[in-house]
């Protein structure tokens, strides 16, 4: 993001200036006596005070990664979202949906993949309306978005990598707009957009899936991805209502059965298993009224009022008195209901008579809206009455019988839409700090020991300790020294004290620059071992640095041609530029600018 620099040169950044321009504030990064700020434009600000010798780091802004590094999350309590009325509500992994009673389309929260669908890959604090169409119905996966207009037609948006969105093609990029999936005639009644597929049931009640298959969730009796709709089952089956999970899939028959397939390594399918299924299959006799799936767990609502959930329990999303797995349906207590909604790790639930009830995990304040941890039985929410809820990610959402939306939870992508991203008061992380940079939803920084530290989130390996395991708190960057580092969107790049530069973290696109494209969750040598380094930074995705020699290297992605060697081709190794006497680079999101000698 920054460029690394010596210890004595403070230096602007990209994604910062863009923190303090929007009000994102998901992390800003301050060394008492060095303000790392920015100027207009985006141009490296000036810096004030004194050397950053002996200096205290204070962060402050988003906690809900634990971007901080003090060891605390941040939440966000209910929050009514403008003085519309609304119809319907969908939550996503870091993004939320709302249909208002007008039918139009509205979307706030984490947008890098285009789940928003408002042209755009910026996040959204607060509700932004998603084109003129008309909305029936939609549904928010965990990086992608499925809507039905009012004609019947079917519309995806966002992520696309395995094919998702149905449009017959994979893509890396993000689609920031709707575009219609299968023909134009066909008509669509129910959505469900999952980890990386989508199912949808068309209005004659067969029922389509597409997108990632590796284990089975597609329900074809493959694990091969399907680019477009792909029909599940038989022909005459009818099918009423479909959920989607991480990995697995739920859907009810017209006769009210309820079936399931796909991942099943956490009991989610319910069959009393835990083989993948690739076919769908029946679960109990009983009729059902409605289904939902979280990451690992399932719940469904049978016709009599009654809900019962199985899967993963770890956080006590069953609703159980136990943490115990269940492989088949278990009854969760209480009752009658009305509406069952299932986010990642907790679950929803209205009662009939109005009243929203939560269980499960509940850190980031996504059961109750304060933080308590975990909620092993279903608790009143409020005394509001309430007429439909959606789980999400680590957030919910929902709208009262007064037609008023409300959203509460996790907010680092602003996915509960209140216009804020919980700033938080500054947070002191101790003394002796040399130089510091913040990545999308991690912080890296250098001690004056020239140790490094890392922490937030770390599902790419970005804070480099060898896991995949979020911290709150700095941790250290094996026992090198270090004199330089830089951290991209979830990459992160350093050089050590004898010259030798090296990356770690997501390498989609080659951006570690170790001539492959998979994630190092360990610091990992990039180019020829006798090259010295003397600068580095990092973009989103991509990555430039400067040799000793002035030459001036890039390597990462290049789809709008952002390491300047004249193609749109990514680069999983260094690629040397033309000239010398290179310095001061400068990674944007999508561009670069360095200085050179006349």
């Amino acid at each position: 993001m920054r460029a690394a620099r010596r210890s004595t040169q403070p230096t602007g950044g990209r994604r910062a200036n863009r923190r303090l321009r929007d009000g994102a504030g998901r992390v800003t990064v301050l060394i008492a006596g060095i303000c790392i700020g920015l100027g207009p434009l985006g141009a490296p600000g000036q810096a004030a005070g004194a050397s950053g010798t002996g200096a205290v780091l204070y962060t402050w802004g988003s906690r809900g990664d634990g971007q901080l590094g003090d060891g605390i999350s941040g939440i966000r309590p209910p929050q009514r979202l403008r003085a519309d009325r609304w119809e319907a509500v969908a939550a996503g992994g870091r993004h939320s949906l709302a249909v208002r009673a007008d039918g139009s389309l509205w979307a706030w929260g984490g947008n890098r993949a285009g789940q928003l669908g408002d042209g755009t890959t910026d996040d959204r604090f607060t509700p932004h309306r998603v084109g003129t169409r008309r909305w029936r119905t939609v549904s928010a996966g965990t990086r992608h978005s499925a809507g039905i207009a009012v004609d019947g037609s079917l519309w995806a948006w966002g992520a696309n990598e395995a094919g998702q969105l149905g449009l017959g093609r994979r893509s890396d990029q993000p689609v920031p707009t709707p575009r219609r999936v299968g023909p134009a005639g066909w008509r669509w009644r129910a959505v469900a957009a999952g980890g990386r597929h989508t199912l949808a049931i068309r209005a004659d009640g067969s029922l389509w899936a597409w997108g990632a298959n590796l284990f089975g969730q597609l329900g074809d009796g493959t694990t091969t991805d399907r680019l477009t709709p792909t029909r599940i089952g038989e022909a005459g089956q009818r099918w009423r209502a479909v959920a989607a999970g991480a990995d697995h899939s739920l859907a009810i028959r017209a006769d009210g059965s309820l079936w399931a397939w796909g991942d099943n390594r956490a009991g989610q399918v319910g069959d009393g298993g835990t083989r993948r299924r690739l076919t769908p299959r029946r679960i109990g006799t009983a009729t059902w009224a409605q289904v939902s799936a979280g990451a690992f767990h399932s719940v469904g609502l049978r016709t009599d009022g009654s809900v019962w959930t199985w899967g993963v329990n770890a956080a006590g999303q069953l609703g159980v008195a136990d943490p115990q797995p269940r492989s088949r349906p278990v009854r969760v207590p209480g009752g009658p209901w009305a509406q069952v909604g299932a986010g990642s790790d907790h679950t929803v639930a209205l009662r009939r008579d109005g009243s929203l009830w939560a269980w499960g995990d509940d850190r980031q304040g996504q059961s109750s809206g304060h933080r308590r941890g975990a909620r092993i039985l279903p608790q009143r929410i409020g005394t509001a009455r309430w007429q439909s809820v959606a789980g999400g990610g680590a957030h919910t959402v929902g709208v009262r019988t007064d037609g008023s939306l409300w959203a509460w939870g996790l907010n680092t992508g602003g996915q509960v839409g209140d216009g804020s991203t919980l700033a938080a008061r500054p947070q002191g992380a101790g003394i002796g700090w040399a130089a510091v940079d913040a990545g999308s939803a991690h912080s890296v920084g250098i001690r004056t020991d020239g140790s490094l530290w890392a922490w937030g989130l770390n599902r790419s390996g970005q804070l480099g300790d060898g896991t995949r395991t979020d911290r709150a708190r700095p941790r250290r960057v094996g026992r090198a020294v270090w004199r330089a580092v830089a951290a991209g969107d979830a990459h992160t790049v350093a050089i050590r004290t004898d010259g030798t530069l090296w990356a770690w973290g997501a390498n989609d696109v080659g951006q570690l620059g170790d001539g492959t494209r998979t994630d190092r969750p360990t610091p990992t040598p990039v180019g020829n071992p006798t090259w010295r380094w003397h600068t580095v930074t990092a973009g989103a995705t991509h990555t430039l640095a400067i040799r000793t020699d002035g030459t001036l290297w890039a390597w990462g992605a290049n789809d709008v041609g952002q390491l300047g060697d004249g193609t749109r081709i990514d680069r999983p190794a260094p690629r040397r530029l033309p000239g010398e006497g290179w310095r001061s680079p400068t990674a944007g999101d999508h561009h670069s600018a360095a200085l050179r000698a006349g």
